[in-house]
């Protein structure tokens, strides 16, 4: 197995979720660019998640060109080495929290509101009990407070 560029000992380091996802992205390219057939991205993908150290997964990648090289895309797949070393991390582009966003705000407090309003809608056309819909509404109102003042207060995000 060839190790990826770095010390000798990176190829025996654990791969992780994300080593294993910018290797499957890297596939997924050079199929598209057609330097791969259906059949060895198929063998190559499922092999890239079964990987289980740095190595494997750049043996799979070997004779590909490198991300972000004259002939590979623009953007360069995430490594270990940057993220253990101070580099910044890859940024994921669905499903995290940007305390730092106004719209994120915006989007936690519309639906908290439209939350609040279903609850109570629903309770008064239950007869109107016991206001049960306190329930709902305290916590998770608790919960977009904590956003508003964590983002007010320079805690969120990163």
């Amino acid at each position: 197995m060839s190790t990826p560029e770095g010390s000798d000992q990176s190829g025996s380091l654990r791969a992780g979720t994300r080593d294993r996802d910018a290797t499957a992205q890297q596939l997924q390219e050079a199929y598209a660019d057609g330097r791969l057939t259906s059949q060895e991205h198929d063998q190559r993908l499922s092999a890239c998640f079964q990987a289980v150290t740095m190595g494997d997964l750049a043996a799979l990648t070997a004779d590909l060109p490198k991300p972000g090289g004259p002939t590979g895309s623009d953007t360069p797949a995430p490594s270990y080495a940057a993220a253990t070393q101070g580099g910044n991390p890859p940024q994921e582009s669905r499903g995290q929290f940007d305390a730092n966003n106004p719209k994120t705000l915006a989007a936690i407090w519309s639906g908290w509101a439209v939350l609040s309003l279903f609850m109570i809608f629903i309770w008064a056309f239950s007869g109107m009990g016991s206001f049960w819909p306190i329930w709902v509404i305290v916590p998770v109102g608790f919960g977009a407070a904590m956003a508003t003042i964590t983002r007010k207060t320079g805690g969120g995000g990163r």
